[in-house]
């Protein structure tokens, strides 16, 4: 067998082996990559604004005036505005605002806690019937106490019948019904009233 000693075999290849942009896939920009950098953007942008701003309200509150001696605010920040104002106002007459706005406090608890009697008074004169008849009257802890007389038993009952239709009469008992020598009935009443009824301003 002979051997063909004229064939050469060679690994190295003869081309220069050369990329082919082509073959290159691009990736596009993921949509979440962008977002994420818009929303970064706004971010920094947003935080700048807010910064900037909070430095406009401090120059303008900080701000100093064009003319310290001058009695005018025109031109100066809040404070140094407000400084001007306290500088321009009398200390007497300061002092008498403190106790006038004091005397204006105690008027108001005392408008607070003051009860009137005259609405009672309106509501037995409108609810009472004419055959009854009161001798003694007397508050005590939102309670009315009061001793009298009526014609009749049957007349009590229909007072009865008057007082428990009033929203302004929380409650009441009649008690101690005695007759007198007359054949009248004597009683004595305990009425509980509405706080409403006894307010002062509410009254005005």
């Amino acid at each position: 067998m002979e051997t063909n000693n004229n064939f050469k075999t060679s690994f190295i290849p003869k081309q220069t082996v050369v990329d082919n942009p082509a073959d290159k896939v691009s990736r596009p920009i993921s949509l979440v990559t962008t977002v994420a950098f818009v929303v970064l953007l706004l971010s920094v942008a947003l935080a700048g604004g807010a910064y900037g701003y909070v430095q406009l309200l401090k120059n303008e509150i900080n701000r100093p005036c064009p003319d310290p001696a001058a009695p005018e605010t025109t031109g100066c920040g809040l404070l140094a505005s407000l400084e001007k104002e306290r500088q321009a106002l009398d200390d007497g007459l300061l002092v008498e605002f403190r106790r006038l706005d004091a005397k204006l406090s105690l008027a108001e608890r005392l408008l607070d806690r003051h009860i009137t009697a005259l609405p009672i008074l309106d509501l037995l004169q409108g609810k009472t019937l004419e055959t009854v008849r009161y001798d003694s009257l007397d508050y005590n802890d939102k309670t009315l106490q009061i001793s009298g007389v009526a014609r009749s038993y049957e007349d009590i009952a229909v007072q009865s019948n008057v007082f428990d239709k009033e929203k302004a009469i929380s409650g009441f008992i009649f008690s101690d019904l005695k007759l007198d020598a007359n054949g009248n009935v004597s009683f004595k009443l305990a009425i509980t009233i509405d706080d409403k009824l006894l307010d002062y301003k509410l009254s005005l």
